[in-house]
């Protein structure tokens, strides 16, 4: 298994709006071919987070390391390619069809030959048969789908996925989660915000948990692992 970027490392990564600390001194060493989930409270620093991770926002202060190799400032230059990206907005437009929008981001891209894997994307996302719908006219959960279709598209190295869960029922859920595990499995490096707890040690290979800008824990899990988030989050001592 490789990769292009083997790991992120951040050192003494540091957000600070006026005298407000969105994080505070982190360091963090997350690798390729692992699924990293990023847990906390709202306010917790979460999306600030990936966004600075994403290249999308610039640190106070810190630094941020993709491999031996490239900074923030060379990644900004000529490696967005890097990353694929789901945020709080869905970042697809509605006017057009589901097959539209990624022919678009295809371009974008200035990938060739795309059909084959547009429809791949549309069929592993189970949105084949709405493929010529109008995005207006998709439900929450298939527009989040498309979303995470798009993330994918181009195959990139690193996948930034803020609350990708969002609006999806159980099945939509089901069909994520094994979409990253795959992406996990040819060794790309994962790293995602949620909410959702009751994930199984499939899926999760590495938590991070943030409060108030500060680092609580980052490393393997324990299950169930709604109960080992609580007591990180009360500092009480991990279970053994």
């Amino acid at each position: 298994m490789s990769s292009d970027v083997p790991f992120i490392e951040t050192v003494q990564l540091t957000k600070r709006f006026q005298r407000h600390y969105a994080l505070h001194r982190l360091g963090l060493h997350l690798d390729a071919g692992k699924i990293h989930l990023v847990l906390g409270p709202n306010g917790a620093g979460k999306s600030t987070l990936l966004s600075i991770l994403a290249t999308l926002d610039q640190p106070t202060s810190g630094t941020v390391k993709y491999g031996p190799k490239l900074g923030s400032a060379q990644v900004r230059r000529g490696h967005r390619g890097l990353f694929g990206w789901v945020s709080h907005e869905n970042l697809v437009y509605p006017d057009l069809t589901a097959i539209e929008n990624l022919r678009f981001f295809a371009q974008l891209y200035r990938l060739k030959d795309v059909d084959g894997s547009i429809e791949a994307h549309l069929e592993r996302l189970d949105l084949a048969d709405s493929a010529s719908r109008r995005v207006r006219t998709f439900s929450r959960g298939m527009m989040q789908r498309l979303t995470i279709a798009r993330c994918l598209l181009h195959d990139p190295q690193i996948l930034l996925l803020d609350e990708p869960f969002s609006g999806l029922d159980l099945r939509g859920r089901a069909i994520v989660v094994d979409v990253l595990k795959e992406a996990r499995d040819r060794g790309r490096l994962i790293i995602l915000s949620t909410h959702i707890l009751d994930l199984d040690s499939t899926f999760v290979d590495q938590i991070v948990v943030l409060k108030r800008g500060r680092l609580c824990y980052s490393g393997a899990p324990k299950f169930p692992l709604s109960e080992f988030y609580q007591e990180v989050l009360s500092g009480r001592p991990a279970r053994s």
